[in-house]
């Protein structure tokens, strides 16, 4: 499956993304580069620096490395 294509169809959405590791990452795709998709947590249950994006205001969220991705969904599954 190739992530880079599907995230980038769902810039702006709320999605759940799995990591390799077991972690969930609940928020909305704010940007997406060939290695990194970027997410802006949904709610006040985020990871502190990437709720809050680089330099204040709301961001782009924190990145998650597009090789670390063990499964997608969409959020409005979840929410």
């Amino acid at each position: 499956m190739n992530y880079y294509e599907l995230c980038n169809r769902h810039i702006g959405r709320n999605v759940c993304i799995t990591d390799v590791h077991g972690r969930r990452h609940n928020g909305v795709i704010t940007r997406v580069t060939n290695k990194h998709v970027w997410i802006r947590p949904s709610g006040g249950s985020g990871r502190g620096y990437g709720y809050w994006g680089w330099g204040g205001g709301w961001g782009w969220g924190y990145p998650l490395a597009l090789g670390l991705i063990g499964g997608f969904a969409l959020g409005a599954l979840f929410f």
